[in-house]
């Protein structure tokens, strides 16, 4: 690779080098811009834009000297790199042509004692783990338990309300929110508005008067839903709620 350059020339008798001018295979020529330099060169100063005071900066020079190696050396290897025969930087799986190696020997020639080559005896099996990363919601245990058991006691609160309720306003079938529903209740009850105005606030304070949320008939002879007194002189007559 690194004597690219020189393949195009030949040796004179007189020790000096002379380009062979009709051999193109590793050199780029350019006389309109006088250009003459072999491929790694040209890719060096195409990557500084084929500016040639670029590659005069030594940062700048040895950046794309890097890079232009760097991918020569990666088509070189990858070159016919195959899983059967290797290539010309790796062996083949399972190769066995280093046993054929002599003993190793240093610089001095001398043998390196106990020296193994090392056999490419690959497994062909692999094991592959795949994962997938998924977002855990961490509570503390007391506030756990303490959420559980307010949510258990809304529950048990609920429960109770809904029972009570139907069991203190079942005989309601509207229900009782803002002023007008109470005057709805008591606007036909005639002994109990007396009453009201006749006793005043101190009704609520004799405990002989009864009053009763239900269906009864009036003096007009209509029947009616809400609050009348229990019992007493003029007393209603008390009725099943109408079937309709």
């Amino acid at each position: 690779m690194f004597g690219a350059a020189d393949r195009g020339t030949g040796m004179l008798e007189n020790r000096q080098m002379n380009e062979k001018l009709n051999d193109n295979a590793f050199n780029i020529r350019d006389q309109d811009f006088g250009l003459n330099m072999d491929l790694m060169t040209y890719s060096m100063y195409t990557l500084g834009r084929k500016d040639p005071e670029a590659l005069l900066n030594y940062t700048t020079l040895t950046n794309h000297a890097n890079r232009t190696l760097q991918t020569f050396f990666q088509h070189f290897v990858a070159h016919g790199l195959s899983t059967t025969g290797g290539g010309w930087v790796y062996q083949k799986v399972d190769d066995r042509s280093m046993e054929a190696l002599g003993r190793a020997v240093d610089a001095n020639g001398t043998i390196i004692p106990d020296y193994v080559y090392p056999v490419v005896n690959t497994d062909r099996a692999i094991m592959a783990t795949v994962s997938n990363r998924i977002q855990v919601l961490y509570m503390n245990p007391v506030a756990t338990y303490l959420s559980t058991a307010i949510l258990i006691w809304l529950i048990g609160t609920v429960v109770v309300i809904v029972c009570l309720q139907r069991k203190y306003t079942s005989s309601m079938f509207r229900n009782v929110e803002l002023i007008a529903d109470v005057l709805v209740l008591v606007a036909g009850s005639e002994n109990f508005l007396k009453l009201a105005q006749r006793e005043g606030v101190m009704l609520k304070k004799d405990g002989d008067i009864k009053t009763k949320l239900g269906w009864f008939k009036g003096r007009d002879g209509s029947v009616r839903w809400g609050i009348e007194v229990v019992g007493g002189q003029n007393a209603v007559e008390w009725v099943d709620a109408p079937k309709q």
